[in-house]
């Protein structure tokens, strides 16, 4: 720190900065289709290699009047309820963590309410994929929903919850051209939080190449 502070570094030229997101909109570009509709693209239909589902008691805790309160000064918070049932399904998807890898995870929520009132599905998806989150050791920016749907029953109502994955293979998301890839598909970067560098080698394959055809700034560099 004390180094940076006596060697403060140059700051980059506006030109320089507009050339770079101009290149990595380009190296974008090697790699987007054309976009489709969703009537286009079809339903998604994943084939899954791991998959756990459980069954909880229903709960109105799920509901947004019961999941918060306002405490002194008007300051809100979880009530200590709601944070024991999410703990309780936490705790029930931790000990199979060891079958689920850092890609993309298909949440199934099915709710059978004792009748049509109770409980809304934001928030229900909300606790459901902070406590998967918590259990599985995964962001829940892999989580994806692949089923939501609910039914009226009278009698031991309950709540199904699945975590499936179709790929189980260790993977992060280029941050330039977006596509998920091993971890292989990376450079080594031991400061960096997964290991390695935020870009896959073939954006920075794309980005030098851009450069030495000269269409990049001759003082720049592709920064992994």
């Amino acid at each position: 720190m004390a180094w940076q502070r006596i060697h403060p570094r140059k700051p980059l030229s506006e030109e320089y900065l507009k050339r770079q997101s101009e290149l990595r909109k380009q190296v974008r570009g090697l790699y987007s289709d054309k976009p489709l509709s969703m009537i286009d693209a079809g339903l998604v239909n994943p084939v899954f290699k791991v998959t756990h589902r459980f069954a909880f008691p229903f709960q109105s805790l799920f509901s947004k009047n019961a999941i918060y309160r306002t405490g002194y000064g008007g300051h809100v918070f979880i009530r200590k309820e709601v944070r024991a049932l999410r703990d309780a399904i936490a705790m029930t998807f931790m000990p199979f963590r060891k079958d689920y890898v850092n890609n993309k995870v298909w949440l199934e929520i099915f709710v059978q309410k004792p009748n049509q009132r109770s409980m809304d599905a934001v928030n229900v998806v909300d606790t459901v994929c902070d406590a998967v989150k918590v259990g599985l050791g995964i962001d829940d920016r892999w989580f994806s929903i692949y089923r939501l749907d609910w039914e009226i029953v009278k009698d031991n109502p309950r709540i199904f919850v699945g975590a499936s994955q179709e790929n189980c293979q260790y993977s992060i998301a280029c941050s330039l051209c977006g596509r998920i890839l091993t971890l292989d598909k990376f450079n080594k970067n031991r400061s960096a939080m997964h290991g390695v560098a935020r870009h896959c080698i073939e954006c920075l394959k794309a980005m030098r190449q851009l450069y030495k055809n000269g269409q990049g700034d001759q003082d720049g560099k592709a920064h992994q």
